[in-house]
This record gives C-alpha cells, structure tokens and sequence, in this order.
C-alpha cells in the first residue's frame, strides 16, 4: 500500500507546467511567459498549469483558460512576423472575447477557450517550427470574483485587471 505525505508530494512534484492536475489557487501573476510548439500536431502548448494554446490539425490556434476565483472576460491577439520566400509579411489575429462573467454558486476550476481559432498561415507555421520567428500574444483579462460577480475580492479589495503576454517559439534541442 502506497501511503503519500505532503513531503512526498513536494518532491516529486516538477516545476514544469501540466494541464493534468488542478493548481492549489488562482496565480496573480505567471511563473512562465513562454511555450514551445507541439512536435506533433494537433497538440497543446502549455504555458502554465491554467493557460496555454490547443493548436488544431488545420493550423487553428486559439487560447486555453482555467479560472476558479477570478473570473471575467479575456480579449487576445496573436501576432507574428515571418519570411515567405523573399517577402516578410506580418501576421494579426484576434480572437473573439472569451471567458464569463456569471455568477456562480461555487469556485470551481472551469475551462475557457474562444468558440473561433484563429488559422495560422503554413509559411508562418513553419518559421515557428524551424526557430525563424515568434508567435506573439497579448491580452487583457477584465477579472472579477467568481461568485460575486464582482470587481471586488471576499475581504473587499479591489481585483485589477491583468495583462496576459506570452511568446511560443520552437522547441530547442536541448529541451526533450
């Protein structure tokens, strides 16, 4: 029989982000800014253990969210510059605002994500995966308390909104 402490629990817990476990509370600000492309598509590219990207088989991107406290909506662009052939183009995406603003009866971690993905162009695809260039997202998340529905926390403090900013970027070899 495998009896777990807390110790035991703390030292086999890695630093790496995961998707797979539920966090203790609601982050105030990110551990990490940055995610790498999936190796394989369809795949996730998880940036912490509430928020990273679900990039789909058709190149569809869009932005991965879990809240249990805070609440609120989120409006997010994605934007990159990129070679094609001789030509830099640039790129701009902007995902449909996401998130909720009900009032629930109880905090419980709870997924969001925009209805749309936003289609990435495939030479851009590929500088992302060859290390040529950076998928840029910026975003603002308008928070509010989960079961007030309010801008206000339990002990009346102001919530403030929070700028989201992360970069996905290739994988490096050094990193398995």
């Amino acid at each position: 029989m495998l009896v777990k402490t807390a110790a035991t629990a703390i030292a086999t817990t890695s630093n790496a982000p995961s998707w797979d476990k539920e966090p203790a509370t609601d982050s105030e600000t990110d551990a990490f800014t940055e995610g790498y492309w999936p190796s394989t598509i369809p795949g996730n590219i998880i940036i912490t253990d509430e928020f990273g990207f679900v990039v789909d088989a058709k190149n569809g991107i869009k932005p991965k969210i879990r809240m249990k406290n805070y609440s609120g909506k989120i409006k997010m662009s994605i934007s990159a510059t990129y070679k094609d052939g001789a030509k830099t183009k640039k790129y701009k995406c902007a995902f449909a605002a996401f998130g909720s603003t009900k009032k629930m009866k109880t905090a419980k971690w709870k997924w969001y994500t925009p209805k749309k993905a936003c289609i990435l162009p495939k030479p851009l695809v590929t500088a992302i995966q060859t290390g040529a260039t950076t998928l840029s997202a910026k975003g603002k998340w308008a928070r509010q308390w989960t079961t007030t529905a309010k801008k206000l926390r339990t002990d009346k403090t102001k919530i403030k909104p929070r700028t989201l900013k992360y970069t996905v970027r290739a994988k490096p070899a050094a990193i398995k």
